[in-house]
């Protein structure tokens, strides 16, 4: 890990309201790495540690902040190993006036149910968190909010996550997952907030070959011969176990999990709420 005492990171960054402050935090990770031709390549999991997050949020980061112009992001291989990164961060960025006070585009505009069409400053955005929570309180089914941890947990859980991720943002992965989902499948809504499995509901969240990095599929098949035969999960980079909040496993393998343990086991129903999940964000048919 980098030691520098210092980030080195245009100053534009600070005045654009089009970054969160996860987008802002993890541009500063990667200005820690920098060398004297504002080149660096540290992996993916480096900055998910230092910024505090997940690695498919510095993946969305990544590729928003390469948008905007912070970054150039530059692929290399070798011998017909998987692609690397190396980032170049880019000083000298220009933002418009209409950049500066400006929060994230609303990627709902123009549905019927919409709150506003986007908070136009931090304040105007804290107010409207209560109001963005409340619609999703009111979707979520009641088999869900009778799995959460009280109306009040979830509330907390959901304000910490929307001034990372912008509130409008986490209000559409909220709702895009309630209406998908059968009503028996939902979890406890802090539980679902805290597993981070918004993530895979995120309206920026689309494939990307040049930046999308996540392992192959063959690479879950042994880890998952291990989880069924002996009951063993450690495998840090591919996330959480079958049975547990955030698995970003591939329902195939979640459905012959859910197969091979019976429902007495004690993490069958876990297992199962991932596989119909994975199935509905996939787009699965196994």
């Amino acid at each position: 890990m980098s030691q520098a005492r210092y980030s080195i990171i245009p100053s534009a960054a600070i005045e654009d309201d089009r970054l969160t402050p996860l987008d802002l935090r993890v541009l500063a990770v990667i200005g820690t790495f920098l060398g004297k031709d504002l080149v660096c390549w540290p992996s993916q999991s480096t900055i998910a540690e230092k910024a505090k997050c997940t690695r498919q949020s510095v993946n969305l980061s990544v590729k928003k902040l390469s948008e905007l112009g912070y970054l150039e992001v530059i692929q290399t291989a070798s011998k017909g190993m998987k692609k690397a990164l190396k980032y170049r961060v880019i000083l000298d960025v220009r933002i418009s006036d209409n950049d500066v006070g400006k929060a994230d585009n609303d990627v709902g505009s123009g549905d019927d149910n919409d709150v506003g069409s986007g908070p136009d400053n931090i304040e105007d955005t804290q107010r409207k968190i209560p109001t963005y929570f409340e619609e999703v309180w009111a979707k979520w089914s009641s088999q869900g909010r009778k799995r959460s941890k009280g109306k009040a947990n979830c509330l907390q859980a959901f304000k910490k996550i929307a001034e990372n991720v912008g509130a409008n943002e986490l209000r559409r992965a909220c709702l895009d997952f309630a209406k998908a989902t059968e009503d028996k499948f939902h979890p406890g809504f802090d539980r679902w907030l805290d597993g981070r499995k918004f993530e895979a509901w995120l309206p920026e969240q689309q494939k990307d070959p040049e930046l999308d990095l996540s392992v192959d599929e063959t690479d879950w098949a042994q880890p998952f011969r291990d989880y069924c035969d002996l009951g063993l999960w450690d495998r840090d980079e591919l996330g959480p176990a079958p049975h547990e909040p955030g698995c970003r496993a591939p329902a195939k393998f979640l459905k012959g999990a859910a197969t091979l343990l019976t429902p007495k086991h004690r993490h069958h129903e876990g297992i199962v709420i991932n596989f119909n999940e994975a199935k509905s964000r996939q787009g699965d048919a196994a």
